[in-house]
């Protein structure tokens, strides 16, 4: 059975995909119990709930396991189809009838829905027979408001205050199926929307829970467009993307986001429509209001035109400078040599190349850069064939070497620089050697620097990374060189901007500085062709403005303006409550910027006293700790607010604190495992744009960490306190009141009071603030708010 197609407002698509960005597991049983209540539903004694878990709808449990469960989505235009899949299986000894239970935005259409027992299976050695025919299956989409009439009591009798996060959004529901005993049924349910977003960007959420549920997940989707796919991108997930033709992106997982919860939310932006797109860049915004600094943040998504990366390629140069100290011996120097004379086949005939190693002395394998052709190709094989790992590390004479060179014309110079110890010879001090680098780099080389193993100063390398355009890259103990030099390499292909810069221009031409504060990245990296760029910062006011990206390719100036308008690219108060991920995101790579500037401030080690007697240091510690208790947003150096009872309004007890993180541990670990498990840290957050939902680090044994006791909730972030999650806007107000004392008002779970406080969190487009598993004591219109657990 199928509703009858429908094309939602552009509120009601909005409305329905932010709510769908917070799904939880709890949400799904909220839909579960609603649609319990519906007619024949009535005999189910299981719902079954995809991302989550089978419920029990009659107290009893339930036998029923979701062993797998997948998604696929097919993406045409603006069109989605939506394919869930999962296995479930009983372990009883009876059979079990349930029904499925999916959330999907309003206007959704079900196109299909069936099950069959997974033939000749087995399950704890009994042989499985069907007694009983399968009857005609169908599904159906719930209106909201069936939805919305029972979830208040729903909530009553489950005693689940995760159950409100979705109240009042529609439910696919399933007709009763049995699942047999001892049996594994496989089921599906096929449905169509029409997707949102703005402009030439379309957005596609496909709601899943964020608590990791341990049912092993898959998810792929194919988009496509008659327009070009200019990028595609995930706020929640990393994605693995594969081009299929210029109109058609493939989409998966990255394998290592596979166990993260969440919605799957992809957003993906076409080419510019009209007979001048192939050579027009395009663009798309997203905004978070934020009053109380007078705007808001943005997020800019860009894509550079089709002719770009059609147009003749611009030239590169390479300089390959290779560390053949005597701690390189053996293994080591072989990775290296196959890792360069794979850097030098992988360029372009015409392009350029030298390589410079090092030990106590430096040696070149020509004067400056020569052309790459058959006879260069071989005289450069010969030459690293004949390097021997010996001597002390000479790294800055061999830096000078390399950057001394003269540029040639209209190409990019690019240095991959590759050490595995620390400076021995000649300079050695670390903040020297950074200035010689910069004081003798007069044809702005980029330099992608190799720290291999941990016996490397890793601020050094990544302190000639970030100030030259490039990244550094860390190769761990036991893995390849060569699979490392080679991945950066490939990325490195086909440049199609340079010396890139984002400006607002003022209606004149002229450049404002006055309407954005705080632009992230604050140098623009060069653009390559599979690179996306992704930029965030601070705006001001609510008027449209204009960006313009500039920059160079082949020589030849080249520059894109784009319109930016809060009030569109916000669209409402919710709307922009579902875009939160935007000031986390700015804020996570601003605490990375800023640790970063104290740990390259300085190539010594100062005891905290010194570093806190610095007035930058003092402004940057400030900064931290608003950021990180505002938005939610930790690293090492501020696990303690989450992982000790410390009170956060004591923001003077916190700044000492961070202080001495940072003296002892930014600062004073200049090079050993835990200085590169920080560099891998710091780099991820200046690099990441995805979000960090559990705040996810490498501790000094480069073992991950994952903080529990805080949440982030819509635009909250909640810190626990014993049995009680604390709103971090709580510690913000100057009150003089500590958690201990009695809260300004006490709410009751399942209270007239507590469902007036659901509604008013649901019109804000917060209701997933009340899933928080336990007690919350929240800051509401200006009084702190206690609400109880369920008994």
């Amino acid at each position: 059975m199928k509703t009858s197609p429908s094309t939602p407002s552009s509120s009601t698509q909005i409305l329905a995909l932010l709510l769908q960005t917070f799904a939880a597991a709890a949400a799904f049983c909220a839909f579960g119990w609603a649609a319990v209540q519906q007619g024949d539903v009535a005999v189910a004694r299981t719902a079954v709930v995809p991302q989550t878990r089978p419920i029990g709808l009659t107290g009893a449990g339930t036998t029923l396991q979701m062993t797998w469960v997948g998604a696929r989505v097919r993406i045409v235009e603006r069109v989605a189809e939506t394919e869930f899949m999962l296995a479930l299986t009983n372990g009883g000894a009876t059979a079990e009838e349930a029904v499925l239970l999916v959330p999907a935005p309003d206007g959704a259409t079900v196109r299909s829905f069936n099950y069959e027992v997974v033939p000749d299976g087995t399950q704890q050695g009994v042989t499985v027979t069907q007694t009983k025919p399968i009857e005609a299956p169908s599904a159906r989409l719930l209106p909201a408001d069936v939805v919305r009439n029972t979830y208040e009591s729903i909530v009553r009798q489950s005693r689940d205050p995760g159950l409100l996060e979705f109240a009042g959004f529609s439910l696919i529901r399933s007709s009763v199926f049995p699942v047999p005993a001892r049996a594994t049924l496989k089921v599906k349910l096929v449905y169509e929307q029409v997707l949102g977003g703005d402009g030439d960007r379309v957005d596609y959420i496909l709601p899943r829970s964020e608590a990791v549920s341990g049912t092993h997940w898959t998810f792929t989707a194919q988009v496509q467009s008659k327009r070009e796919i200019e990028m595609v991108y995930s706020p929640n997930h990393r994605l693995k993307t594969t081009k299929a033709g210029a109109n058609t992106t493939l989409v998966e997982i990255d394998p290592e986001d596979k166990n993260e919860g969440g919605a799957f939310q992809l957003s993906f932006l076409m080419e510019s429509e009209g007979p001048a797109a192939k050579s027009k860049a395009n663009a798309s915004f997203m905004t978070h209001a934020d009053p109380s600094i007078g705007g808001g943040y943005f997020m800019m998504m860009a894509g550079l035109p089709a002719d770009a990366a059609s147009e003749p390629k611009q030239l590169r140069e390479v300089t390959i400078v290779i560390d053949r100290s005597g701690s390189m011996a053996g293994e080591k120097i072989e990775q290296v040599r196959e890792g360069a004379r794979q850097v030098i086949e992988g360029l372009l005939p015409g392009e350029y190349f030298n390589i410079i190693d090092y030990s106590d002395a430096v040696e070149q394998f020509a004067p400056g850069l020569v052309v790459k052709n058959d006879a260069t190709m071989a005289q450069a094989r010969e030459y690293l064939n004949r390097l021997r790992a010996q001597g002390g590390t000479n790294i800055h004479g061999a830096l000078l070497a390399a950057l001394k060179q003269p540029v040639t014309p209209n190409a990019l110079p690019m240095l991959l620089f590759l050490t595995d110890g620390l400076p021995t010879v000649g300079i050695t001090d670390e903040k020297m050697i950074r200035d010689a680098a910069i004081a003798n780099n007069p044809g702005a080389r980029r330099l992608f620097t190799f720290g291999v193993g941990h016996d490397v100063n890793a601020p050094l390398l990544d302190g000639l990374a970030n100030q030259t355009r490039g990244y550094s890259t860390f190769v761990h103990p036991k893995e390849n060189v060569e699979q490392k030099v080679g991945q950066v390499a490939k990325r490195l292909t086909s440049p199609l901007l340079t010396k890139a810069k984002i400006e607002v221009i003022e209606t004149d031409g002229t450049v404002s500085t006055r309407r954005t504060r705080d632009v992230l990245p604050s140098e623009m990296p060069d653009i390559f062709e599979d690179d996306r760029l992704v930029v965030l910062g601070q705006y001001f006011g609510d008027e449209p403005m204009r960006f313009r990206l500039s920059g160079e390719s082949r020589g030849a100036k080249k520059s894109y303006e784009f319109t930016m308008d809060p009030k569109r690219d916000g669209q409402s108060a919710i709307s922009s409550i579902s875009h939160a991920f935007i000031p986390r995101l700015w804020a996570n790579k601003k605490i990375g910027a800023l640790v970063d500037e104290v740990r390259l401030a300085t190539g010594k080690s100062p005891v905290a006293g010194q570093l806190a007697n610095d007035p930058r240091t003092k402004e940057v510690v400030d900064e931290i700790v608003t950021l990180s208790t505002r938005f939610g947003v930790l690293s090492e150096y501020t696990a303690f607010f989450a992982n000790e009872p410390v009170d956060l309004s004591q923001k003077d007890n916190l700044h000492a604190r961070l202080q001495q993180m940072l003296a002892s541990r930014a600062v004073g670990e200049r090079t050993g495992q835990g200085s590169v498990a920080q560099a891998v840290n710091i780099q991820r957050q200046r690099r990441q744009n995805t979000v960090n939902r559990n705040n996810t680090y490498l501790d000094g044994q480069l073992k991950e960490v994952r903080l529990s006791n805080i949440q982030q909730k819509a635009d909250r972030a909640l810190f626990r306190r014993g049995v009680t999650w604390v709103d971090s806007r709580v510690f913000e107000q100057k009150t003089g009141k500590s958690l201990n004392d009695p809260p300004d008002a006490t709410v009751d779970f399942g209270s007239q009071q507590y469902f007036d406080l659901a509604r008013k969190l649901i019109t804000e487009g917060r209701p997933g603030i009340l899933a928080a598993n336990g007690q919350l004591l929240l800051f509401v219109e200006g009084k702190r708010v206690l609400v109880k657990a369920p008994a």
